[in-house]
């Protein structure tokens, strides 16, 4: 429980340094730059995400914070390399979303519903390491991810 509490509190501040960090100015040619890294920041904080995040990635949480930081900065001398970042990210992330609704829309089976969530939400978290990957290199991923990497995975889940 202690370690939960300690992941929640990490998370909560990296989460609240970012948000200063966002109120800022930020030029207009940063819009796109901001609006990913505020639907991506609305995914891992949310009314449930303490019960909902696995503790792996709960702890992991702060990290993620910190490369929505980075990935700002590098963005404010290279936006167009974060878009193209961003193009990458986003068909795979569309592709978990509309999985994610189908799967939560089917009538649920023990068997193999779970598996199918089970092996979704690894996805999933494997797209937040494919954001360090790409934004935020210096932190490291916590395993080895790629756009190749994930798309097989994907395979794996269809």
């Amino acid at each position: 429980m202690l370690d939960v509490s300690q992941s929640v509190l990490n998370a909560l501040q990296a989460n609240q340094v970012l948000a200063k960090q966002l109120k800022g100015n930020i030029p207009f040619n940063l819009v796109n730059t901001l609006s990913g890294i505020k639907s991506q920041q609305s995914h891992l904080i949310y009314k449930g995400f303490i019960a909902q995040t696995p503790l792996q990635w709960l702890k992991r949480l702060p990290r993620y914070f910190k490369g929505m930081s980075a990935r700002l900065e590098k963005a404010k001398s290279d936006y167009r390399r974060d878009g193209l970042n961003q193009g990458q990210i986003s068909p795979l992330w569309e592709k978990y979303e509309k999985k994610k609704t189908l799967l939560q829309n089917e009538k649920k089976t023990p068997e193999n519903l779970y598996f199918s969530e089970a092996a979704l939400n690894e996805y999933r978290w494997l797209i937040e390491e494919l954001r360090i990957s790409l934004f935020a290199q210096e932190l490291k991923t916590s395993q080895p991810v790629s756009v190749k990497r994930l798309e097989k995975k994907w395979q794996e889940l269809s």
